[in-house]
């Protein structure tokens, strides 16, 4: 078994993905890619020019982040990208999918986002840290692990599902949830809900015209402790007011916001 430099000079590279032995992708401080074998490399259109990081989770499908705190997300390998909106704005460092529709995002500040439908929505697991986080990895959908600046390693068990909340060593049992204002806002066509869901429950998030009527169920479905984010795409709907309500059957708050084209 042989191995002969493939490759094209002046840049630094930090990862790699092939689709088969002819098609393949890399990233470092460009974005680059080859349907030849390597014989030669093109830069990826639509793509920041900057520090980041890809990953392939499964056919076709290619994630990207960036120091801008950007995740773009490519359903046809690459021919284009599309910005998935998740409100934040901190920087990612890496990514890491243990299955088809499972994925961790981590970067400065300790951030921490999730996604376990292939990207659709994000919520954002607890890292108990403000370093930056630099590299994650997981060894099955349970256990997995994060390394940072300063040494820092974090570890969990539970998919980073929060299991409890603890405050001075002593267990917190908080309940319901908190639904944040939109953002951007006013916004045309996508925006980012944020919400904190504090106890497991089922929850529906629905969005209404200025009538009243309901025009959108964005989601309803069981949600474990932690911090999520959901984009609304007002595309096909008309200018003006629309109310965003979360409820989980026993109350729900609801926020107001514009759409502007």
């Amino acid at each position: 078994m042989n191995w002969f430099q493939s490759d094209r000079g002046g840049f630094e590279n930090y990862d790699l993905i092939a689709k088969d032995e002819l098609n393949a992708a890399r990233n470092g401080n460009a974005f680059l890619r080859t349907s030849d074998g390597g014989v030669s490399w093109s830069y990826i259109s639509g793509l920041p020019s900057r520090e980041g990081r890809l990953s392939n989770p499964f056919t076709d499908t290619i994630f990207v982040t960036d120091t801008r705190g950007t995740i773009l997300r490519s359903i046809n390998t690459g021919n284009q990208f599309f910005d998935i909106q998740t409100g934040n704005t901190k920087p990612l460092r890496n990514l890491f999918f243990v299955d088809r529709k499972r994925g961790h995002f981590v970067g400065d500040t300790g951030i921490i986002l999730y996604t376990s439908n292939a990207g659709e929505t994000f919520s954002v697991q607890q890292s108990n840290t403000m370093q930056k986080l630099n590299s994650v990895y997981f060894i099955n959908k349970d256990t997995g692990f994060a390394v940072g600046d300063s040494g820092i390693v974090l570890r969990t068990y539970t998919g980073g599902i929060l299991t409890g909340i603890e405050n001075n060593g002593m267990a917190v049992n908080a309940t319901g949830f908190s639904l944040r204002q939109n953002y951007p806002n006013p916004f045309n066509p996508i925006t980012a809900i944020m919400f904190e869901i504090f106890s497991t429950s089922f929850v529906r998030l629905t969005v209404y015209d200025a009538m009243g009527r309901e025009v959108a169920e964005l989601m309803n479905e069981k949600l474990y402790p932690g911090s999520y984010s959901v984009n609304f795409s007002g595309e096909n709907y008309t200018s003006g007011i629309y109310f965003i309500r979360l409820s989980d059957g026993e109350r729900s708050e609801t926020i107001k916001g514009l759409l502007m084209k």
